[in-house]
């Protein structure tokens, strides 16, 4: 994975939220991996996550739950959540298949 630090095009971030840990995945404007990470659900957790965010000047992430303390330190951040509902997700990966293609 190249690492696009201070990148002028846009990236974004997608969390998969859980009770412990956070599997976090910074995409680039082409929607390519640039770094993969899991963050505890703590302070330190949630303060390795904003610090990976400003480090690529996210300009918006993607989660689950559209409360709780990563997602008021997200917006506390200034950063734009997005709240993606995980049966919409499914619902999606299930209408494509590996690859990209539609099924």
């Amino acid at each position: 994975m190249a690492e696009m630090v201070g990148s002028a095009r846009p990236v974004t971030v997608g969390v998969d939220w859980s009770k412990d840990n956070h599997a976090v995945c910074v995409l680039d404007a082409d929607g390519e991996p640039v770094q993969r990470l899991v963050v505890a659900h703590s302070r330190p957790g949630i303060s390795r996550l904003l610090a990976v965010l400003e480090r690529f000047e996210v300009v918006g992430v993607g989660i689950e739950r559209p409360d709780g303390p990563v997602v008021a330190a997200l917006l506390a951040a200034g950063v734009v959540v997005f709240v993606i509902p995980p049966s919409q997700v499914k619902s999606f990966a299930g209408a494509v298949w590996v690859g990209g293609e539609q099924g």
